[in-house]
């Protein structure tokens, strides 16, 4: 079996649904309790955004964040 063309490569783009839904696995992988919702939307609007910082504090995980008391 040849793949000429893999997903995702310039010849055979992914959708933005699909590049959303890989985003979502991986980032579930890494942190299955993560809300990456505000995260994404960020993202497809990074043109839009000039504070960096408030992209990058969507990346901390719930339990890491300051003032949010861990329970274990």
């Amino acid at each position: 079996l040849t793949v000429k063309h893999a997903r995702g490569s310039a010849q055979r783009p992914m959708s933005d649904a699909e590049l959303e839904e890989k985003f979502r696995v991986n980032a579930h992988a890494w942190n299955p309790d993560q809300n990456v919702d505000a995260l994404i939307k960020a993202i497809w609007d990074l043109d839009n955004n000039q504070d960096a910082g408030a992209i990058m504090a969507l990346t901390i995980p719930h339990e890491a964040q300051p003032g949010r008391r861990v329970s274990r």
